[in-house]
């Protein structure tokens, strides 16, 4: 039985019904539904990492890069997972068993897609701007063999020294030699970047 049959339902709530209807079955609609998902899923992913008890500096970073780039990449023109399947599944004007107004206009949904993407690129980079602006946040990731490159020397000594400097105190109450550490690192980025090197890292 149609809205329109039905008597508990006023002739103005069924105009809307139908008009959400016919929004809801449109080709850009469908399209933009997975898009919107795509963009959650890939949100959720540092979301409920940084709820972790357990996270470390070097994680947040990594979080933050991977989630920069996977959403640069959508904005470049890479589909996400659901907009993928969206239009494997799309066909003859079809989806999932229901029929679909208007037609696909790619230009203008990669337009669609940069112009939703790229703000929040903006507003990530600007949430996390500390962990690259401030000198001892950048200089912990040092410590974190998960962010070390295959060329330690980007990682320089004078991030060490930052830390060193920063921490002087607690080092000192602890009897900490801190001119070897900054010696041992140096040996440690020599020996990763030596062609003979035996120095592995996980």
């Amino acid at each position: 039985m149609s809205s329109d049959e039905r008597g508990d339902i006023r002739k103005d709530d069924a105009a809307k019904a139908r008009g959400m209807v016919k929004k809801m079955t449109n080709h850009k609609f469908v399209m933009h539904m997975a898009l919107y998902m795509d963009i959650l899923d890939i949100l959720s992913h540092p979301s409920l990492s940084f709820q972790r008890d357990t996270i470390c500096l070097a994680d947040v970073v990594e979080e933050v890069s991977t989630t920069k780039a996977v959403l640069q990449d959508m904005a470049d023109g890479s589909d996400g997972g659901k907009l993928l399947m969206m239009k494997k599944d799309c066909t003859d004007g079809t989806y999932r068993g229901g029929v679909l107004s208007g037609s696909q206009d790619s230009a203008a949904f990669a337009a669609s897609c940069r112009s939703h993407i790229e703000p929040l690129i903006v507003c990530i980079q600007k949430r996390f701007s500390s962990f690259s602006e401030q000198a001892v946040l950048s200089a912990l990731t040092a410590l974190d063999p998960k962010t070390w490159p295959d060329d330690l020397h980007s990682h320089t000594s004078d991030d060490v020294a930052t830390l060193i400097n920063h921490f002087k105190e607690i080092f000192t109450v602890n009897r900490c030699d801190t001119e070897r550490a900054l010696s041992e690192w140096m040996r440690i980025t020599k020996r990763n970047c030596s062609p003979d090197s035996q120095f592995v890292y996980t």
